[in-house]
């Protein structure tokens, strides 16, 4: 079940995200997401496991890009490593590209890292239709790696 991210879901979304991005951009998540009100807002969504709507196995969001109204992100798009491989990635990620489509967005991006660890992110990403635009050196929370932008128009 893909439904709305509510604060009550912001614990396990934070995990997921320490476990499958580490521990910077995890304090990272909940400085940005976790300092704001935004229960109803309908850009950050999240995948339940079917029997208990209240286990968090996935997130992400559509945001708006802040230069473009024709463009947008994908933003803390992240699976439990115990969700891994079962299609809730695939699911997570059609559902955020039609909403930007709804939404009107012409273009969408992501950010991940070059690090050893976004390996899977980049190749995810790829199959799916994103290409590389370019990089930032030094631009990863540590201080170590730089981040990696990829695209695709909708």
């Amino acid at each position: 079940m893909i439904r709305q991210m509510l604060s009550d879901d912001l614990e396990q979304c934070e995990a997921i995200v320490r476990e499958t991005m580490g521990d910077e951009l995890a304090d990272a998540f909940a400085r940005n997401v976790g300092g704001e009100e935004f229960d109803g807002k309908p850009y950050r969504i999240v995948v339940c496991d079917k029997y208990n709507q209240s286990l968090v196995l996935g997130l992400g969001g559509v945001v708006p890009d802040e230069m473009s109204l024709e463009t947008c992100w994908v933003a803390w798009f992240a699976v439990s490593v115990s969700a891994q491989g079962s299609g809730i990635g695939d699911m997570l990620m059609r559902r955020l590209l039609e909403r930007a489509r709804c939404q009107g967005y012409k273009r969408i991006y992501v950010e991940t890292y070059d690090r050893p660890e976004f390996r899977r992110a980049r190749v995810f990403y790829d199959k799916r239709g994103f290409k590389p635009m370019g990089w930032l050196e030094g631009h990863h929370p540590s201080g170590k790696g730089s981040t990696f932008y990829m695209g695709m128009e909708l």
